[in-house]
């Protein structure tokens, strides 16, 4: 393990605990969120029965982590630079396997000095990341920051070393890379006045044609409370000052939405079941996917515009379908999709995270033992819907109408805000 050492004086911190941005605001008219904190990759490692103490939101992004992620992704390309070598670009998707190996890493021991610091590999190639590309391997930085008292003035001096696996370099300049995903963890050690940032780093090789959904030239950029809706809007018939423009134009950026031929989105029109599944498909990185020669569904044929989309909801237990009285499943591709349906969907792409609603149900129009409940219960905990407010002051999510275009795009913008896909 190489390590580098940085000194600095700085106002000790109040508490031990670092606490990260989220979501805040009001339930109101189907509209954006009030407050768009960053979010991305980051856990917190705590330990029972020791003196390890962190907090943080797992899968979103904080203003201190995002420095630590683009520190490191900063250090590969200067590496990368002085060697001669292309720059790598930085992916969400990517990002989200190596958070899975961060999360995975040692007890405390492991990263006090002479732990092994290293990063948990995977066994194999980590499954559902965007299509075409090869794993080449997975690397580490971790960051020790001793604080000592110095006087009484609040002030701390920390030491900062930063240790690198003996093959870090080697692994980094290889001319093969051409995307990285990182994750990490951060751990509070009081005992030892140690604070830890450990990095994962995953490299991944895609041909220069390749379209990589969720690459970006910075990990700034790829947090979606960081887009500028463009001065010309990307659509016919969107108009900039129009509601969830900032949302609709994200989709087109990201490649979610492609919009029709004529250059239209259609805001207000019901989106219906076949385009939702390419949206969730999209959102998730378009991951590596062959769709099976039988459709799962009797309805959906293998030619269908959609189809690979489709069977890849059926694959991954996002869409079940329904269960025809002559027992066939069929998915109703050109049906528009209902906004219970809609929670049920991303709750299921998040991974089904455990959640319990506690009552009563934040929406006036939603019973805790209807179908769906839990799911649109989690999309207002998440702030991925506001729902309405009517006339009397409740709160209401009308369960059983069909989501418009605007308004799945504001979703899909507020879901990519707070929780990765899965």
């Amino acid at each position: 393990m190489r390590t580098s050492i940085s000194r600095a004086l700085v106002a000790a911190p109040t508490a031990a605990v670092i606490t990260f941005g989220g979501f805040t605001g009001a339930f109101a008219t189907e509209a954006p969120v009030a407050a768009e904190s960053p979010v991305g990759a980051v856990a917190a490692q705590t330990t029972p029965g020791t003196d390890v103490t962190a907090e943080a939101a797992r899968n979103n992004y904080s203003t201190a982590w995002m420095w630590e992620i683009r520190t490191a992704f900063e250090e590969v390309n200067r590496r990368r630079e002085a060697a001669g070598l292309a720059p790598v670009v930085y992916n969400v998707h990517l990002s989200r396997a190596a958070q899975a190996s961060a999360n995975r890493s040692g007890d405390t021991a492991d990263f006090l000095p002479g732990g092994s610091e290293e990063p948990t590999a995977p066994a194999d190639t980590p499954r559902g990341m965007p299509s075409g590309g090869t794993y080449l391997g997975q690397t580490s930085i971790t960051m020790h920051t001793y604080s000592h008292y110095l006087d009484d003035e609040n002030h701390d001096a920390r030491e900062t070393y930063t240790g690198y696996p003996d093959d870090f370099e080697q692994k980094v300049l290889d001319p093969r890379v051409t995307h990285v995903g990182i994750g990490g963890i951060y751990v509070d050690i009081q005992s030892e006045d140690l604070e830890v940032n450990h990095l994962v780093l995953d490299l991944w090789q895609y041909p220069e044609s390749a379209r990589v959904l969720g690459s970006h030239q910075d990990p700034w950029s790829a947090d979606p409370g960081s887009f500028l809706p463009p001065a010309a809007s990307p659509f016919a018939d969107v108009a900039t000052d129009q509601q969830f423009y900032k949302e609709m134009s994200w989709l087109a950026d990201r490649g979610i939405s492609t919009g029709w031929d004529d250059g239209t989105y259609r805001a207000l029109q019901p989106i219906n079941r076949d385009a939702m599944a390419a949206f969730l498909y999209r959102l998730a990185g378009e991951p590596e996917y062959t769709a099976p020669a039988v459709s799962p569904f009797a309805d959906v044929a293998t030619d269908q515009q959609f189809y690979k989309e489709m069977a890849w909801l059926s694959d991954q237990g996002i869409s079940t379908g329904w269960t025809e009285v002559d027992g066939t499943r069929t998915y109703r591709a050109l049906q528009p999709i209902n906004r219970d349906a809609m929670a049920a969907f991303l709750y299921r792409l998040a991974g089904e995270p455990e959640y319990a609603p506690t009552a009563p149900s934040p929406f006036a129009d939603v019973a805790a033992n209807q179908r769906f409940a839990t799911e649109m219960a989690w999309l207002a905990e998440q702030g991925i819907s506001t729902g309405w407010t009517d006339r009397t002051g409740a709160h209401t999510y009308r369960p059983l109408q069909p989501i418009n275009r605007d308004a799945m795009a504001a979703f899909t913008y507020r879901y990519a805000a707070t929780t990765s896909p899965r």
